[in-house]
């Protein structure tokens, strides 16, 4: 259930709001996070974004123009916040680094992800942070900009109000004070700025929000209309910002906005409910005349009366013909998913492609949808949301792809059918309870770069007999697979320390090490009965 804040600020816009604030907040609060100097400037910053983004509703519904005016809304906000804090320029006129930046471009192939993947660790991580933190404004901007937002340097010039080969100069100094940092810190040349950064980027930005969360859409709205309790000087950079979509941020809606958002609330309503109606009426309708009802020559009927789809949501309904028998099984599908999509009916379900659109699969973005078979996922999907195929009872397997970092809570909870599933290398974080109930799920593999497994991640998968950890964990806890373990093999790092929440249950598990390890030690200081050792 959606939350309304009990101000002004949040119309009859509110849903469209919350659906941009939900993809884009935490995003957008790292990114504030990183490229001011100070907390202060950080939370300016971040709520003056919201506060613009409040004030362009609704976007454009086309995806490009919509990610134009948001990194428009991104840019110009930023410039003006840290302009006002150094009451100077950010940027100068130097353009001589431009060609160097093409032939790196030109020239540069991108290292694979597992040998890049080491910066990813903790102690890199923050060390190439606080190298990125030592940066000028300008080139922490214009870096934060392209390798975070992937912004194209043609939109970046446009909205900062420089030249292209300004910007490039800009992006190859910094990759180059970057680079030369790194080689101090380390004493030997690092792989080039643009193939580990990105990486790190998404390692800090997990690891932030988890000592630094955003705040809720409550408290961001409220401080968002009232940000002008949090002046910024506007004299100091009026004559250099000057179109619509600048300082008019330090002021909350006027009357007429606030009379024009009820007017356009009232309208939304009447609109809404002709949809409403028009839906139902197709819904209810195809069964009422059965003429309505389009046959294809190989076995399946394809009601297209009964589906519909607005920006974000999917409703299918479909009938899969038995070919032996004839008979009909009726399936539905309803999802979340803001791009484009293809499926196919089986005797199972719904066979699902998820083409085009998001980086990120939001919350409930198939929750309870179990007329799903199958999914393949895009490769650009960074993040699978909270509950995102919770209680999906049908779906037998899933290749996560390798783009995906965070998994959410409960993310896959009561999978039951789901056999087989594929983390993929990059993978970060792993939500709690995100396998809770998978009763189908035999084996399971855990990349070597997640930082933690919650309890009761794997509890109730009461056929999960082999657990493989490639992470290096210091501490392994056996509470992950709740009060029942049906484990009977379990392969650890070398790096085990610590083992937890053991009793009577590791008589019968197999612990798989390498012989003289720290593993080993601590599992005969546990006194577990089978240890065996790996062998390369």
């Amino acid at each position: 259930m959606k939350q309304t804040p009990n101000n002004n600020f949040m119309t009859s816009d509110m849903l469209e709001f919350e659906d941009i604030y939900n993809k884009t907040n935490n995003a957008i609060f790292f990114l504030a996070n990183l490229i001011c100097p100070n907390s202060e400037l950080a939370n300016k910053l971040y709520f003056s974004i919201y506060n613009k983004i409040y004030m362009s509703i609704p976007l454009p519904k086309d995806d490009e123009k919509a990610n134009e005016l948001l990194d428009r809304i991104i840019i110009k906000q930023s410039v003006i916040i840290i302009t006002s804090y150094s009451n100077a320029p950010i940027f100068d006129n130097k353009e001589d680094l431009a060609n160097k930046f093409d032939e790196q471009m030109e020239n540069y192939d991108k290292i694979p992800l597992e040998v890049v993947s080491k910066y990813a660790k903790p102690e890199f991580t923050s060390k190439i942070i606080d190298i990125f933190n030592q940066l000028l404004d300008s080139e922490k901007l214009c870096l934060t900009l392209l390798y975070y937002r992937d912004v194209p340097l043609e939109r970046m010039a446009k909205y900062m109000g420089i030249t292209l080969a300004c910007v490039k100069h800009i992006i190859c100094q910094a990759n180059s004070d970057i680079e030369l940092q790194m080689e101090k810190e380390t004493g030997r040349r690092s792989y080039p700025t643009p193939s580990f950064l990105p990486t790190i980027f998404r390692r800090a930005e997990q690891l932030s929000h988890k000592t630094n969360p955003p705040p809720n859409l409550v408290e961001t709205c409220t401080n968002a209309l009232n940000f002008k309790e949090h002046r910024v000087e506007q004299e100091s950079v009026a004559e250099f910002y000057t179109d619509e979509h600048t300082l008019d941020i330090l002021k909350g809606p006027t009357k007429s906005q606030i009379e024009t958002a009820k007017k356009t609330g009232i309208v939304t309503v009447v609109i809404a409910g002709v949809i409403i109606v028009t839906i139902i009426a197709l819904i209810v309708l195809p069964y009422v005349f059965d003429e309505s009802y389009h046959y294809n020559p190989y076995g399946s009927i394809s009601l297209k009366e009964l589906s519909y789809e607005t920006s974000r949501e999917r409703v299918l309904h479909d009938r899969y013909q038995d070919p032996a028998t004839g008979e009909y099984t009726e399936f539905s599908l309803r999802f979340l998913w803001d791009g484009d999509y293809e499926y196919s009916i089986t005797k199972d379900g719904y066979k699902l492609t998820l083409l085009k659109g998001s980086d990120i699969l939001e919350d409930y973005a198939f929750c309870d949808c179990e007329d799903l078979a199958s999914i393949s996922l895009p490769e650009n999907i960074k993040s699978i949301g909270r509950y995102a195929f919770n209680n999906c009872q049908n779906l037998k397997g899933l290749d996560i792809p390798s783009s995906v970092t965070e998994i959410g809570d409960t993310a896959f909870r009561s999978c039951e059918s789901l056999q087989s599933i594929h983390l993929p290398d990059g993978l970060l974080t792993i939500g709690e309870e995100a396998f809770q109930s998978c009763r189908s799920l035999t084996q399971i593999t855990i990349p070597k770069y997640v930082q933690d497994i919650k309890s009761n991640t794997f509890s109730d998968c009461s056929n999960l007999t082999h657990f493989t950890l490639l992470s290096s964990f210091k501490t392994f806890d056996l509470d992950i697979f709740g009060d029942y373990t049906p484990i009977k093999r379990i392969d650890l790092p070398d790096t085990i320390s610590s083992l937890e929440s053991y009793d009577l249950s590791i008589i019968n598990i197999d612990f798989y090490c390498r012989q003289g390890s720290k593993t080993e030690e601590t599992l005969k200081a546990c006194k577990a009965p089978n240890i065996y050792y790996i062998t390369d």
